[in-house]
Parts: C-alpha cells; structure tokens; sequence
C-alpha cells in the first residue's frame, strides 16, 4: 500500500508594523513670563519596527520523482522534509537573485536571461553550468511537447 501523501503545507509570517505616539508631561514646567505654569508636551514617533514579510512553503513531489527514476525505492519522511527545505531554500535564493539583476537593468519582468545569470551566481562552477544546460533542455522539451498538444486541438 502506498504511503499517504501529505497536505501542502503553507505557512504564512507576517510582522506587524507599529507605530506608537508617546505624549511626555513635564512634572515642574518652567515658570511663563507672568509666572504661570506652562505645560509642555512633546509627541515622540516610534519609528517602523520592520517590514510585513510573507513566505509561502510548498511542498515539491520528490516521491513522484523518485518512483520515476527509482521504482524500487522509498524515502523517509524525515529526508522529505529536508529535501523541501533544500528546494525552498534554493528557489528563494535564486528568486532574490534574479530580482535584483532585474532591478539593474530597470526591468518589471523577470525573463530568463535573469533566471540563468542568478542560477549561474548562486551555484558555483561546473554546477551552475550544468544546471543551465538542464534547464534550457527541460524548456525545450516543454515547448515541443506544448505545440505537438496545441496541433492536436
């Protein structure tokens, strides 16, 4: 029997800004021209704590994967865990990346040329090499499967 699949899972942080406004009294306030009192009240801005920041985690099919290649094999739920935060964590990394090479450039759209030159800086060598070529085949393959299905309809 097969294993059950899990739920995506997606967790969501958020950090609330909050801006505070202090009023401060002077216990003794100095005395006015025609000696009264005066009160003094100062208003004191708490400045932003941080930004609102939102991380969606999802779960990749490595098992589906996996049975592709290797049939015969299974993996724990504990690996599984650690290879979806291996996935996250690179696909957050390469994002960031592309986005800023995008910025450079005054662009809106992250188009490929960015997707390859941040996967070329966050995977060092040899494997960033590798990784494009995969990636330019993988596309490939997809378009030529996408236009056979388009043909077909």
């Amino acid at each position: 029997m097969a294993p059950k699949r899990r739920a995506k899972v997606i967790v969501r942080t958020t950090k609330k800004v909050v801006q505070e406004t202090v009023q401060v009294s002077v216990v003794q306030p100095p005395a006015g021209d025609n000696g009264e009192q005066l009160e003094t009240l100062k208003t004191i801005p708490v400045e932003d704590i941080a930004h609102e920041e939102e991380r969606i985690i999802t779960e990749i099919p490595v098992e589906g994967i996996l049975k592709q290649v290797h049939p015969g094999m299974a993996i724990s739920s504990k690996a599984m865990s650690i290879i979806n935060s291996l996935m996250n964590d690179m696909f957050e990394r390469i994002a960031e990346e592309a986005t800023k090479l995008s910025k450079y450039r005054d662009g809106k759209t992250l188009s490929s040329r960015e997707i390859q030159g941040a996967v070329r800086l966050v995977l060092p060598g040899e494997l960033g090499k590798h990784a494009v070529a995969e990636g330019n085949k993988a596309v490939t393959n997809y378009a030529s499967h996408s236009d056979k299905r388009t043909k077909l309809n």
